[in-house]
């Protein structure tokens, strides 16, 4: 009987060291948890920024494309 409390005794040991070991852990745990959530708002941003300097390449490309049209339009006018 002594010999299984001994067997306990040292299975507890070794749990609470695993344990304290996680414990140590968690603060950096928690802190990369932190910065990750940073990262996903910057992405997120990032993805709108994106999204609108996309929208305004096409309406520039549009206006361009309609610019283009006139000054060929004006070009052949000119060349009458």
């Amino acid at each position: 009987q002594l010999l299984s409390f001994q067997e306990q005794n040292q299975s507890l040991k070794s749990l609470n060291s695993e344990l304290s070991r996680l414990l140590n852990l968690l603060p950096d745990t928690e802190e990369l948890l932190s910065q990750i959530e940073q990262q996903k708002t910057r992405i997120e941003q990032l993805e709108n920024e994106n999204q609108q300097w996309q929208e305004l390449t096409q309406k520039l490309n549009n206006e361009n494309s309609l610019l283009q049209k006139q000054n060929s339009e004006l070009l052949t006018l000119n060349s009458r």
